[in-house]
């Protein structure tokens, strides 16, 4: 293969080699507006200028390619010696003539647009380059008496394919050579013939100045290999192609993930909107349902109605016993009536005996003794203490309002009573507790909803 003439990237574009990226993006974008196939219809020399501002604006606006370019750039220019290294950083050596010049390859103007079956476009090129990197190999493996079979390049693809070749094969054959290690030994860049050494001294140190420049050479190898592939890649438009569908693909599977997250959130707050109306419908029941709970009077309800145990049967004696007592008042005061008016005609007797009952001692009057019934006068005070309990028991009898707190689950006897209570600190963090337990049911409702809807369909 005849390596194709090279034109400096720089003088295409006519900027300095110390030109910064803002100049070099204007003068392409000026270059390329003038060139352009466009404005220029059925112009070769056009298409062919347009595709040279192109291949040079892309090697010196990647820092990586434009670095390896001004390394090499003055070899490029006088034209690459494919017999030495003479041209590179390296020592200089012979050599061999299987070892394939890969650097006029790193250049767009090698080959002639992307052209399906056309042997100067981009995959026949480049199919042939790979081709004979691989002979080279091959030749130099066999050369030092090893054999073909047991190469360890000989799995390396070489064939490029075309425009219509499935990405899997164009993956394999980049995944494939960016592996690339030469299998050479590099021997002819050995600078001394250790069998001249006149001792063994300067034979090992002949020998291990043979190892490094032979270890220099084969990283030197590698790396253009290498940068040829990445060269090749970089302009492949399979992998232009390939690269932008996933890029588009990772923006919709982006987006899809954005309106699948705005999705959930709504249904979220949705979920929290209901639940919280739910939650305060049900505590605004249950508060209302204590508050009328706390309205019933006992007294309201009817013995039948409601069950108070052996308090009702306590009721029932005394009410029994309260009636007796005052049926007995009734007859003891009739009696008493009857009595009075019989007192009242035997006063006068009384007075005369109360007289005869003065005693005079040493000539001083002394106290008179009246007769008292001992047994009336008890049975009098017993019925004053019975009167006095049934007036308690008729007070006791009238049941206060009841008044409950869902909260503190207490009961109280009036509404100020449970005012007062509201307002009590014990009170108040007794609610802080209820509210707290209220929240902790929120969360977990909406936790346990969340399972649902990552479980559901």
């Amino acid at each position: 293969m005849t390596a194709p003439a090279f034109q400096c990237h720089y003088e295409v574009l006519g900027i300095p080699r110390d030109a910064d990226d803002t100049s070099i993006k204007k003068a392409h974008r000026k270059l390329a507006l003038k060139y352009h196939p466009d404005r220029n219809a059925g112009s070769e020399e056009s298409a062919r200028n347009f595709r040279l501002v192109q291949e040079a604006y892309e090697c010196l606006i990647d820092k990586s390619e434009r670095r390896w370019y001004d390394e090499h750039r003055d070899a490029l220019m006088r034209g690459w010696d494919t017999s030495s290294n003479s041209n590179s950083n390296q020592e200089n050596y012979k050599a061999p003539s299987f070892l394939f010049d890969v650097i006029p390859y790193l250049y767009g103007g090698c080959f002639f647009g992307f052209i399906d079956n056309d042997p100067n476009g981009f995959f026949g090129v480049y199919t042939r380059v790979f081709e004979q990197i691989l002979e080279g190999e091959r030749e130099g493996w066999i050369s030092v008496g090893n054999k073909e079979e047991d190469m360890p390049l000989s799995h390396l693809p070489t064939d490029l394919g075309d425009s219509s070749t499935d990405w899997s094969v164009v993956s394999d054959f980049y995944g494939s050579w960016e592996g690339f290690h030469s299998s050479l030994n590099f021997s002819w860049a050995d600078e001394y013939d250790v069998r001249e050494a006149p001792n063994r001294r300067v034979r090992r140190a002949m020998d291990d100045e043979n190892k490094r420049r032979r270890k220099v050479a084969k990283r030197a190898r590698n790396d253009d290999i290498l940068n040829l592939v990445r060269f090749v890649k970089k302009r492949d438009p399979r992998v232009k192609a390939y690269q932008e569908e996933t890029e588009k693909n990772r923006l919709i599977q982006e987006e899809e993930k954005v309106q699948e997250n705005l999705r959930k959130k709504k249904e979220i707050a949705k979920a929290r909107e209901e639940w919280r109306a739910e939650a305060e419908r049900t505590l605004a029941e249950a508060e209302e349902d204590d508050l009328n709970a706390g309205r019933i009077r006992l007294v309201d309800l009817e013995d039948e109605d409601y069950d108070y145990g052996d308090l009702g049967k306590k009721r029932k004696s005394r009410r029994k016993k309260k009636k007796q007592q005052q049926q007995q008042m009734d007859e003891e005061e009739e009696d008493e009536a009857e009595e009075g008016d019989e007192n009242r005609e035997s006063d006068g007797e009384d007075q005369a005996v109360g007289d005869e009952n003065h005693t005079e001692i040493n000539g001083i009057p002394g106290p008179a003794f009246v007769a008292v019934d001992d047994e009336y006068n008890d049975e009098t005070l017993e019925l004053v203490d019975e009167t006095v309990d049934d007036s308690e028991e008729e007070e006791s009898d009238e049941e206060p309002d009841i008044w409950v707190c869902e909260c503190c689950r207490k009961e109280f006897k009036s509404e100020n009573q449970f005012k007062n209570h509201v307002k009590s600190k014990k009170h108040k963090e007794q609610w802080k507790k209820y509210e707290k337990k209220l929240k902790q049911q929120e969360k977990q409702a909406l936790e346990e909803m969340m399972d649902e809807l990552e479980v559901g369909p």
